[in-house]
């Protein structure tokens, strides 16, 4: 499931842009119906969505559930919103912003299920933000590709618990030596506001601060 918390910590980096627009967070699982459910309940509170950003993340030993969570859960919801906001269903389009991660373009072998399912989310992004399906829908696909983030996800103790294999671990704690210069959820959302101003569909963008 999508966790909450950071849903809300995320918030701190939309505020400038949306203080005196409407949005919501929502955490959810990522069935098909639940993520309808959650859209549903978007739309009830603020009326017609024209912004979804798809933000989904999980750490596990679980092939199963981090594909589930991460690549099918980003690409139903970007299904459905295609469909809800699309023109050629009534919609008056719309955007959708897939956070995805530097490792669905670098190859890491740290967090192979992860990195895999955001690439997943990469490749899919530009597919559906070609100007073959923005044209008929009028709804731009975007992704955002940010590298270290100032999150629990990167706790050293979920990363170990979660660990691929048991020789990743002491990579784990080297890592987590190191003094990295990790974004905070501001940057991002400065990133996604410039991406949704410029309107470029189908573009990837890497954020890091190497």
């Amino acid at each position: 499931s999508f966790r909450e918390q950071n849903g809300f910590q995320r918030k701190s980096g939309f505020d400038n842009w949306w203080s005196r627009r409407h949005w919501k967070s929502i955490g959810e699982d990522v069935p098909r119906k639940r993520v309808k459910e959650a859209y549903k309940e978007c739309e009830n509170t603020l009326g017609v969505v024209d912004i979804l950003i798809n933000n989904a993340a999980i750490l596990s030993k679980d092939l199963r559930k981090v594909t589930e969570v991460i690549q099918f859960g980003t690409m139903n919801g970007t299904e459905i919103a295609r469909k809800k906001m699309g023109k050629h269903n009534g919609g008056k389009g719309g955007f959708v912003m897939n956070i995805a991660s530097i490792l669905g373009v670098i190859p890491d072998p740290m967090f192979p299920f992860y990195a895999a399912a955001k690439a997943a989310i990469v490749h899919y992004t530009r597919i559906v933000g070609n100007k073959v399906h923005r044209n008929y829908s009028d709804v731009s696909v975007l992704c955002l590709c940010p590298g270290p983030v100032e999150a629990p996800l990167l706790s050293l103790d979920l990363a170990k618990r979660t660990a691929y294999d048991e020789h990743i671990i002491s990579l784990l704690e080297s890592f987590h030596k190191q003094p990295i210069s990790k974004l905070q959820p501001k940057e991002i959302g400065d990133v996604v506001v410039k991406m949704i101003n410029e309107n470029k569909s189908g573009e990837v963008a890497v954020i890091d601060n190497k």
